[in-house]
């Protein structure tokens, strides 16, 4: 079973490469219809690109606040606060997509200081909050073997 762990913390990072590869944004295919474009269909398709990597980013970050939501309850305004203060966590992010932006979005809400928390939080929620967010924090060595992180990342 370890060896099995072992062989998949190696091909992970491959196979995100290569399913990435084909149609990606280095990709000849990118780089050759890029090439074809106007300069205003070049900032037309920017900003479409753009919009649509804030709404992954959004959706994350309302995932994982529902995921915390079912273990920590939380008042319509706590989730507001909370959604306002992770997203300027995760924005930013443009690579990771799927299950690796949302671990990466708990990952880097974890990096959320408890002074801010304490704004949102009652005492209770906060204890337990702690709890959820080293959770997040334990993802790092994984994000960085799944080539998602920078080992420079804190």
């Amino acid at each position: 079973n370890n060896q099995v762990n072992q062989i998949w913390q190696i091909a992970q990072p491959i196979r995100s490469r290569l399913h990435a590869g084909l149609l990606g944004g280095d990709s000849l295919f990118a780089k050759t219809y890029r090439g074809l474009l106007t300069e205003e269909q070049l900032m037309e398709l920017s900003e479409l690109e753009d919009q649509k990597n804030k709404r992954k980013v959004e959706t994350s970050v309302k995932l994982h606040i529902a995921q915390i939501g079912r273990a920590i309850p939380l008042m319509g305004d706590q989730r507001d606060e909370l959604f306002k203060l992770f997203f300027q966590q995760v924005a930013g992010v443009e690579d990771a997509k799927g299950r690796d932006l949302f671990w990466l979005c708990q990952y880097r809400c974890s990096q959320v200081s408890p002074e801010d928390l304490e704004k949102i939080l009652d005492p209770v929620q906060l204890n337990a909050m702690k709890q959820r967010l080293e959770a997040g924090k334990r993802m790092r060595n994984m994000l960085i073997d799944r080539g998602i992180l920078d080992g420079d990342e804190e």
